[in-house]
């Protein structure tokens, strides 16, 4: 079971540096094909739109052929998608590259954590941490990023190789991942009831609304709430990314000791403590700190999400996975958006306060929601 773990680390690894390689060339690709930041837009958001359309797909594939043919085969396309963004020279090849990225991506994505959680249930209890690799792995594959566009390296080359790399991962790590999944639910004669994967769907889709802005606002609000320099304003992301990371290296030991129902339960007052932090800050300071303690907070949400989803207990994993994923990807759609929206009407730091209250007492109420159906 350890090489297994071994495997599936490596390919949580590679796919967060993979994608997070060719983020810091995205002004160089705006050049080449030659869009404005509307145009920009739009073409970036082929990928979101891939991985949305893919959800279902990769779901049924995990209950039909198994997560880990799944986990690979889906790392092997995303792998030649990524690559293929380096060849784009107009619109629309890169967003056809983008769109075949989020839908290989989802299937890469669901398969892993399939594997991921069933090392979970044989008692390696690595979730968090192989989540936190992903966050590692983006922040390597950001820095290798901009060092190849600062060598000079062109972006054939570059993704060339980063999707040779991330190729030749998966298929290694794909001989010692295991063969068998989670148990189904036993069968009856009743219909599936639906609720279970709509529970799945709608925490999926409000932890996407704390997770994002934490990202994608960060060191926008530190700039435009305290006038900040550039460098000052970055801290914000860097501390909310590194909280994130840091409650992922050690969410599987607090798992272990307190459940990961409790730990889920917990994680939402940090969250809460942190955003509230950030909105009442008097300075740039406290905000960076209340950020980096709001991903504190954020970073063990999605590990047990994806491991209730892929947990085979009233529906299966496919189903489970497809659910959860499905609801995520649709917030992260939306949130970029409605922050943006909400900011430009009444302010930012009123938008982001609101938001995080609403999206803090709606889990909440999920998680109550999900100890009842899961007790009658």
């Amino acid at each position: 079971m350890r090489r297994t773990a071994v495997a599936i680390a490596a390919l949580f690894f590679t796919n967060g540096a993979a994608f997070a390689s060719w983020a810091p060339r995205i002004p160089e690709l705006a050049d080449r094909i030659g869009v404005d930041l509307a145009g920009l837009g739009l073409t970036l958001l082929m990928m979101g739109i891939g991985g949305l359309v893919g959800t279902g797909p990769a779901g049924r594939l995990i209950d039909r052929i198994g997560s880990r043919r799944v986990a690979v085969g889906g790392a092997i396309a995303v792998s030649a998608a990524v690559a293929l963004i380096g060849f784009a020279s107009t619109p629309i090849v890169l967003g056809l590259a983008l769109l075949l990225v989020g839908l290989f991506d989802v299937t890469a994505d669901l398969g892993m954590n399939a594997q991921a959680v069933l090392v979970q249930i044989k008692g390696t209890g690595a979730i968090n941490r192989f989540h936190g690799l992903w966050s590692i792995g983006t922040v390597v594959g950001g820095a290798l990023g901009a060092a190849a566009a600062g060598a000079g390296v062109s972006l054939e080359t570059h993704l060339l190789i980063v999707g040779a790399t991330m190729a030749a991962v998966a298929w290694g790590a794909g001989r010692r991942l295991a063969d068998r999944d989670a148990p189904a639910p036993a069968e009856t004669e009743d219909a599936p009831s639906p609720r279970p994967m709509i529970l799945l769907a709608l925490l999926g889709f409000a932890a996407a609304f704390l997770e994002s802005p934490g990202a994608e606002w960060s060191s926008t609000f530190v700039d435009e709430v305290f006038s900040a320099p550039p460098a000052t304003a970055a801290l914000g992301f860097v501390a909310f990314t590194a909280g994130m990371t840091l409650s992922r290296l050690f969410g599987d030991t607090i798992a272990a000791r307190w459940g990961n129902a409790r730990g889920f339960a917990g994680s939402l007052p940090v969250a809460a403590a942190g955003w509230a932090a950030v909105v009442f800050a008097t300075g740039p300071a406290m905000a960076i700190v209340g950020l980096g303690v709001a991903g504190l907070g954020t970073g063990m949400i999605f590990p047990q999400l994806y491991a209730s989803g892929a947990s085979g207990v009233l529906v299966t994993q496919g189903r489970g996975l497809s659910a959860m994923s499905f609801g995520a990807r649709l917030g992260f759609l939306l949130v970029t958006p409605t922050v943006g929206l909400l900011g430009a009407r009444i302010g930012l730091a009123p938008a982001l306060g609101w938001m995080m209250a609403v999206t803090v007492l709606f889990l909440y109420l999920l998680t109550v929601a999900g100890r009842v159906s899961t007790t009658t």
